[in-house]
This record gives C-alpha cells, sequence and structure tokens, in this order.
C-alpha cells in the first residue's frame, strides 16, 4: 500500500469519534447509489484478524464526492487510526494512485478504536482523488494494534476495501463516444424459461442473421406482427424488423438486449450507449418501476442500433448496465428453508454454489467455492441437532457477521473445521469440506462471504426469546434454559432456582414470540 504522507508532525493526538451500530446507507447486496454514480462494494482486506474497514455510504454529485466507512474492532486489542488513505485503480495486474495532488499531506492525527467498537468516519475525495473512470478501485489505509494498550507493542495492519465505479449517465474514461442519434425499439415478445440467463444479448450482422434468430426463436418467444398491439406493447417483433433491410446492414449492425422482469407493469429507458476504448459496447439501461404493477411475468427484446462504424467482436464484448449494476457481475442471493428454518447467502459472480438436501428432509445446506477450484468447499448447514467429539478439539468463540458462533479445529490443523452459531433455533453450522487446499488463496474472501449469512430470519432466537419470557415470569430464579422443538416451531423456556426441587415456570412460546402455556413445577 502506498502511503502518501508529505507532512510529519511529532505529537500523536488521540481522540474519539462517534461509534455507531450499522451500516448506514449501504444496500444489503453491497450496491451503493450516488446521484453520480453506483458503487458495488467488493472484497476486503486486513492483515490483522478482527479488524475490518466498511464503505457504508458515499455521497456523489456536483458538489462533492465523499465515502463514510466504517472502523472496526474485533480484536480484542486497543486500536490506533490516522487520517491518511489511497484510493487506487486497477491497471491491469497492478494498482495505480488516483491521487490529483503533487504533494497530498495529512494531519498526523490518532484515533482510538476500544475492543469491541465500531467507528465511522467520512473521507473527502473532492479534488484529491479522480474516481471518475468506469472501473475497480480499492480504498487502502492502515492502523496500529496495541496488545497491552498505548504503552504496549504496537501491530502495523493494512486494510483495504474494493469497490466498483460504473458512471450514471455521462460516463467518461475508457468510454469515449456516446450515441445519442438514435431511438431504440421496446418489444415485448412474452415467453418465459428457467433455463434462460438474463440478460441475453445478441449481435445482428446480416439479413440472413436476423431470419436464423427468427427460426431458431419464434416458439421461444412471440416473435410476430401485431395488428393491434397491446397497451403495454409496442408493435410486433416482425413489424419492428421490417426497418432492418440488406441496405441498413451495409451501414450498421443491429444489437438485441433481451431482458425479463417479474412485473408486465416495468418499462426500460436505454439511457446511454458507449464504445469503449478496449472495444466493448456498454449499454445502460434503466428500468422504469411503478408503485403498483401486475404480477404477470415479462420478456423484453430492446433493439438498439448502434451508428455506423463501430466494430464490436462477439456478444461478450457487449456490457449491459441495468441501474447501473453490471448485470454479469452482480452477486447471487441464494435461499433455502424448511418448516422453521431458513439460510439466505449472497455468493460474489466469481464463485460457485449449490443447494442440497439432507437424509433427513427438514436438513438443507449451500455450498460455494471459487469458481476456478474442482476440489473442496464451505457449507452451510441447517440441522435439527449437531454434535461432535471433543477429542483433539480446540473451540473460540468468534462473530461471522452479526451472529456470535464457536469455531471449531482438530488436531491443531491451520483451517478451522466447523463453525456453529450459538443461541439459534436448531442447529446452523458452517462446515470445512476440503477448503483447506485453496484456503491460503481464498480463505479471507471465503469468510466475506460466510460474514453475509442471515439465517432464521423472521424466527426469535434464544435470547430474544427468554427476555419475552422473562416479562410474564413470576417466580424467583437464578437460573434459565431454553430449548427449541425444530418439528413443532415452538420454543420451552424454563426459570427455575439451581440445586432447589420444585418452583419452576416453564414457557411454551412460538417460534413468532406468542405464549401459548404457561405451566409450574411442584
Amino acid at each position: 500500500m502506498k502511503r502518501i504522507m508529505a507532512l510529519v508532525v511529532s505529537v500523536l493526538l488521540l481522540v474519539g469519534l462517534t461509534a455507531c451500530n450499522q451500516n448506514v446507507g449501504r444496500h444489503a447486496d453491497g450496491i451503493i447509489k450516488a446521484d453520480k454514480a453506483t458503487i458495488e462494494i467488493g472484497s476486503t482486506h486486513t492483515a490483522f484478524d478482527g479488524m475490518e474497514i466498511q464503505i457504508v455510504n458515499a455521497v456523489w454529485n456536483d458538489e462533492e464526492t465523499k465515502f463514510d466507512v466504517n472502523w472496526i474492532n474485533k480484536t480484542g486489542h486497543e486500536v490506533v487510526y490516522g487520517d491518511s488513505y489511497d484510493i487506487e485503480r486497477e491497471d491491469g495486474d497492478k494498482w495505480t494512485s488516483c491521487v490529483t495532488l503533487d504533494n497530498l499531506a495529512f494531519n498526523s492525527i490518532g484515533y482510538e478504536l476500544k475492543s469491541g467498537a465500531t467507528q465511522k468516519k467520512t473521507y473527502k475525495l473532492t479534488d484529491i482523488f479522480d474516481i471518475s473512470e468506469n472501473g475497480k478501485y480499492r480504498f487502502t489505509t492502515d492502523c496500529f494494534v496495541y496488545d497491552k494498550g498505548r504503552g504496549g507493542e504496537s501491530t502495523e495492519c493494512e486494510l483495504w476495501v474494493e469497490f466498483t465505479v460504473t458512471r450514471v449517465g455521462d460516463t467518461s474514461g475508457d468510454v469515449k463516444k456516446t450515441f445519442v442519434d438514435f431511438v431504440p425499439q421496446y418489444i415485448r415478445t412474452n415467453g418465459y424459461h428457467e433455463d434462460v440467463e438474463y440478460p441475453v444479448v445478441k449481435i445482428i450482422r446480416s439479413v440472413d442473421e436476423l431470419n436464423a434468430y427468427y427460426n431458431a426463436n419464434k416458439d421461444k418467444y412471440n416473435l410476430e406482427r401485431r395488428s393491434d398491439p397491446a397497451s403495454d406493447s409496442t408493435i410486433g417483433f416482425l413489424d419492428a424488423c421490417d426497418k432492418y433491410t440488406a441496405e441498413y446492414f451495409e451501414e450498421q449492425i443491429l444489437v438485441m438486449v433481451l431482458l425479463e422482469e417479474g412485473s408486465g407493469s416495468i418499462r426500460h429507458n436505454v439511457d446511454n450507449v458507449k464504445y469503449g476504448s478496449d472495444g466493448k459496447l456498454y449499454v445502460s439501461v434503466r428500468r422504469d418501476v411503478p408503485e403498483a404493477g401486475t404480477d404477470d411475468m415479462a420478456e423484453w427484446h430492446i433493439l438498439i442500433e448502434p451508428e455506423k462504424d463501430i466494430a464490436v467482436a462477439n456478444e461478450s464484448d457487449i456490457v449491459v448496465y441495468l441501474d447501473g449494476v453490471n448485470q454479469k457481475t452482480k452477486p447471487n442471493t441464494v435461499y433455502e428453508s424448511g418448516p422453521y428454518s431458513n439460510i439466505t447467502l449472497t455468493i460474489p459472480y466469481d464463485w460457485e454454489y449449490t443447494t442440497e438436501r439432507g437424509n433427513n428432509p427438514d436438513e438443507y445446506c449451500i455450498s460455494f467455492w471459487p469458481a476456478d477450484q474442482t476440489e473442496g468447499k464451505i457449507e452451510i448447514w441447517y440441522y435439527t441437532a449437531f454434535g461432535v467429539c471433543g477429542t483433539g478439539l480446540e473451540e473460540k468463540e468468534i462473530t461471522v457477521g452479526e451472529y456470535e458462533a464457536w469455531q471449531g479445529t482438530y488436531d491443531n490443523k491451520k483451517v478451522w473445521d466447523f463453525i456453529s452459531f450459538r443461541g439459534m433455533p436448531g442447529s446452523y453450522v458452517a462446515m470445512n469440506e476440503g477448503a483447506d487446499k485453496w484456503w491460503s488463496a481464498y480463505g479471507d474472501e471465503a469468510m466475506q462471504i460466510l460474514s453475509s449469512v442471515k439465517i432464521a430470519e423472521n424466527i426469535l432466537t434464544e435470547q430474544q426469546i427468554i427476555d419475552l419470557a422473562k416479562k410474564d415470569v413470576t417466580v424467583e430464579y437464578n437460573q434459565t434454559s431454553a430449548r427449541f422443538d425444530t418439528e413443532k416451531g415452538l420454543w420451552t423456556v424454563s426459570f427455575s432456582k439451581k440445586n432447589t426441587a420444585g418452583g419452576d415456570q416453564v414457557f411454551t412460546i412460538t417460534h413468532e414470540g406468542k405464549i401459548i402455556d404457561v405451566e409450574y413445577g411442584e
């Protein structure tokens, strides 16, 4: 990481920042939409386990560009960080600073971050760093982790978080040309098929290719003429294609973009088409979503007529942005559920995943692994019950995303064997199934994916159910216990006095928090 420090101040000033408890402004899928750009948050890096930074919000308008960054300390030690940072752009196989000033200086100030604390700090990029080009960037900085307070030994920790910029409207940088001299055609061509991954892109270069496309897809989509178009449609596909004659193809190509929507009420606008210096065509489509829509599926053919002399080699050189997001690099949200259980996981586009059921049909898992690896995976299971052998087992308490968990490792291995989430309704467990083979290269990213997990949503946890029952308990107690019936979806919560017979109180509560029975022990 390149440190930009042109000014050195001998005095370290320790100050505090306001703590925050949530990622304000960041969407659950890692997408931040500002006025001038869409910012997609990527992978993170830390040189010290438990220390992390997150870009949680962005402002990018005509007046200013700035990031809100959360500093998160889960190290068990005190941390000090400063004002200095860098923005770097990916340039082939290297990262290049985007600084615009010849002599950038930062104040030598230290911010104290206690163990377990989260602080939000705003970084202003205006007239300091240039991120105007579409592309991949990273925010880099560092801090010092003190093992015995500020008087003890410290370890420098490098951190960064990657992000991808997609300009809204008039993009610049790699994209050199804007096409504004045409009106695209939007043709509703219904035809739902589970095996089609949208958007689909097709380049047509001749009348023969257009006829071939029609014959190959006429039974798949509605590509016929329409004498009386419906209110939600334009003319028919063949009607729209009448203008694409041999004379047209002597000068231009035809680009088709196929989209699918969950509602026939949604419309589209091609905001711009850009030709990049990399030989790619960038198509920006904006969705017009009404407040109230129909519940019918809809497939659309968008016909785009680029200016003449545009050379695009093949369909892979056409990049479609839908509402500012590259659909080919959009992460997958994977969901599996049972009668009283559920798991949701966000999988990056360059990772593979699958789902499977266990011998018990109520048990299931989501598995994921790097796309370029043929062996080894991480599985997140829901079990009705889970137990392990204690021989050679070392366990430690960790935090995964928003959940407390136990990490178990056998026989002093370098990589954990399982992670069991605590206090959940049922057993949710991450299992290492041969991921040791690629962990050195992909382990950090795998833990980021694992941290995106959502489990047992809309089902009360053990602590939540105990807190609920405490409001109605009428006996004296000094110990509590809770057990979840995975078949019935019921919690049993007991309040009692240790080493005392009788006098206990037992609540039966639904997974949603309704008390349905109270019993007293004698």
